[in-house]
């Protein structure tokens, strides 16, 4: 199994991020939002009475075909400590 993050981010950001959290797997962008697209993540929010669209953070389990075999649950990334 392999571990990979996607966000919108550039890829100097995810660098960063991955350097200074000591990340043991890749940050991958996509900042066109193609992949955000493709597994619908992009979403209504809200913040402070200001509605815009984000993206939902989403776990997906993909197999060897990239075929989404399930969707996981919203994760709190603080809760999410610990060796993977």
């Amino acid at each position: 199994m392999q571990v990979v993050g996607i966000s919108r981010d550039s890829v100097a950001s995810h660098d960063k991020f991955a350097a200074r959290e000591s990340l043991p797997f890749p940050l991958l962008s996509d900042a066109d939002e193609t992949v955000c697209r493709l597994f619908d993540v992009i979403k209504p929010k809200s913040l402070y009475g200001r509605k815009y669209l984000g993206v939902e953070r989403s776990t997906f389990l993909l197999d060897a075909a990239a075929a989404c075999g399930r969707r996981g649950a919203r994760l709190n990334a603080g809760s999410c400590g610990g060796s993977p």
